[in-house]
């Protein structure tokens, strides 16, 4: 793995204490943000200077390949405009469905069960729990904005 921490600090930048995958640079014209996730790398600011500065010193350090605007990271799909930046996950969420055979599938009300006892009764156990375990994975993923299934992935992950 590429060892990004020493480089960016001595190039300017700060690294998050909480977060040491971000790392933030504020100069008096400017404020750049940069996030690593292994060998990505996000740069978000406010100046095409400061941008064409760090891209420099990355490259001349890493040998990067810049890939112009952001549009897709880590199943989150990116979209700008005036009025800031738009993330989803519509497309991770309809790969999900796609993998599971539900695509075609038509939405319907489902009433939240009174106990959810009856849930922890013994049956019959499914032939390939590795696949449930993967499907729960990605709904836990999806619930990074998908608040409204939250409580129902949780009560599906009790049976992994």
């Amino acid at each position: 793995m590429l060892n990004y921490p020493p480089f960016l600090i001595s190039i300017g930048f700060t690294q998050s204490k909480l977060d040491y995958s971000l790392f933030t640079k504020a100069c008096s014209n400017s404020f750049t943000t940069l996030v690593v996730y292994v060998y990505d790398v996000i740069l978000v600011g406010d100046s095409m200077i400061e941008f064409g500065r760090i891209k420099i010193s990355l490259h001349n350090a890493f040998r990067i390949k810049g890939l112009g605007l952001l549009n897709n990271f880590l199943g989150f799909e990116v979209a700008r405009s005036n009025k800031g930046i738009h993330l989803c996950q519509c497309k991770y969420a309809l790969d999900i469905l796609s993998e599971t055979g539900m695509l075609d599938c038509k939405p319907c009300q489902t009433p939240l069960l009174k106990y959810t006892e009856v849930l922890f009764e013994k049956v019959d156990l499914i032939n390939d729990p590795d696949s449930y375990k993967r499907l729960i994975e990605k709904l836990l993923y999806l619930t990074n904005f998908g608040l409204d299934i939250s409580y129902f992935v949780l009560l599906l992950s009790q049976f992994v």
